[in-house]
């Protein structure tokens, strides 16, 4: 019987419907393109050149001289450096221009490529001004888009903070937030119809382990089926589902053990680096089922307003929220940075909060290096590690510590979605002029990597010189 004839006869069962686009046919089976797009608050913090009197290094390399592009040396600038290990496959991208000219908006254009909406005025909420890349080419591609996040519900100045997918203007997605439940998306056959009885369905489901019972049953079904050549894919599969499901409802929720087992609140700063690793998990594994091409990971509310970096595995405690460090390091008042308790005005101090910023960006940047490493360390069907075949990058809403110019965003990939890594590239100069690169141009490679030929993307006035990753 014909293999997909035989998996399109069975795709009514949990296991085996991700397997109907990239069950392999051969050792020379062409990979499909995949999207991993993530996001952290503000921006990197450091300039450029970063600042010697106040002690931090600047995102530039050393051996870049001005203009175009150079390979990135032998040791990275300082906030990359948990990049190391994949410096051949990454493209740090440099002076990117925003679509929303308040910075603190700039998250609504940042995959629609429009500026921001205001519905109801330009004081109040903000949404983005047109679909999203990811959801575009879910479209395009008659795909499902599997959107992520850390709890967004965290608040800031602007609500409109929380969102940067959007199904068209003024409709932004909700992101699973809850590993646990994004696993039961995944790897689940469950009731949608209702969302209250979904989240209490899903949470009985996962803990009584019947998402895995019934993709476990599924897959050996299939396995008595298949031809012996491809077996172990599916035994892979089946095994990277059972530790998924193990170690989502098991072990310590954080590094010291707080937490008894089990017991995982997904939207507590403390926990954000799990969250954030098993999102990764989730996302690579429905990448390689081919549940989906198209992964957006957002590390919480744009502003990073609460989002307290108190994680001791990384050498970070602090009291103080993401955004409020972001102000310190700039030696701006606001966001919380300073506190009155007892009529005692007190301030996170300048130098506390430029080493505090430092060790926070390079946490996001772990983050990111590990989910490169996942990608690396999973055979695609074309027999190639899975990054070679997915266009992965590390996007900020903000540029140069508060700004929406100069924006420096993270690249990797391989050749399946045509990325040269090993570069530092600028490619405007985030000015008002014709030297400027809005994030337009970014979308439209986004788009060109992913199969789908675009000339334009969001705001047309803003497509004015293309680029690519190439």
């Amino acid at each position: 019987m014909n293999r997909r004839l035989f998996l399109g006869g069975i795709a009514g069962a949990a296991a085996s419907i991700p397997f109907l686009r990239t069950f392999p046919i051969g050792a020379n089976s062409a990979a499909l393109p995949k999207l991993i797009l993530m996001s952290s608050p503000n921006g990197f913090l450091v300039g450029r050149n970063g600042n010697t009197n106040l002690n931090y290094e600047g995102w530039q390399p050393s051996n870049f001289s001005g203009g175009g592009e150079v390979a990135l040396p032998e040791r990275l600038p300082e906030v990359f450096r948990p990049l190391e290990p994949h410096r051949g496959r990454i493209l740090l991208l440099d002076g990117l221009f925003g679509a929303e000219a308040h910075a603190h908006c700039g998250s609504a254009g940042l995959l629609t490529g429009f500026p921001a909406s205001f519905p109801n005025g330009r004081n109040a909420t903000f949404f983005g001004g047109g679909p999203s890349v990811d959801q575009f080419l879910g479209s395009q591609l008659g795909v499902d888009p599997l959107n992520l996040a850390f709890n967004i519900q965290l608040q800031a100045m602007e609500k409109g903070e929380r969102y940067w997918c959007y199904t068209k203007k003024d409709a932004p997605v909700t992101p699973i937030q809850d590993p646990r439940v994004a696993f039961t998306r995944v790897f689940g056959d469950v009731d949608l119809s209702d969302a209250a009885a979904r989240r209490a369905a899903e949470a009985r489901q996962i803990r009584r382990g019947h998402v895995l019972d019934t993709v476990a049953q599924d897959l050996k079904s299939m396995l008595q089926k298949v031809p012996a050549s491809d077996r172990p894919r599916i035994e892979q599969h089946l095994e990277h589902v059972d530790k998924l499901n193990t170690d989502l409802l098991s072990g310590p929720a954080c590094a010291d053990g707080s937490s008894d087992v089990g017991d995982y609140d997904p939207f507590k700063s403390q926990n954000f680096p799990r969250v954030i690793r098993d999102h990764s998990r989730i996302a690579v594994e429905a990448l390689a089922c081919g549940a989906t091409q198209i992964v957006t990971l957002q590390c919480g509310h744009m502003g990073g307003a609460r989002l307290i970096p108190n994680w001791p595995e990384f050498d970070i405690s602090s009291t103080y929220a993401d955004h409020a460090i972001a102000h310190a390091f700039a030696d701006l008042d606001g966001a919380g940075r300073c506190k009155t308790v007892n009529n005692v005005r007190t301030c996170l101090p300048r130098s506390t909060g430029i080493t505090q910023g430092i060790k926070m960006q390079r946490v996001y940047n772990k983050l990111f290096a590990e989910l490169i490493n996942r990608l690396k360390n999973t055979i695609d069907t074309d027999g190639r590690p899975m990054i070679e075949n997915t266009l992965v990058a590390h996007i900020k809403p903000m540029g140069t510590n508060h700004s929406r110019t100069n924006l420096m965003w993270v690249v990797a990939g391989g050749d399946g979605v045509g990325v040269r890594g090993g570069r530092y590239q600028i490619v405007g100069n985030g000015k008002s002029d014709g030297e400027k690169r809005w994030v337009n141009n970014f979308l439209v490679a986004v788009c060109r990597s992913m199969g789908v030929d675009v000339e334009t993307f969001g705001q047309k006035s803003n497509c004015r010189r293309p680029m690519s990753f190439d």
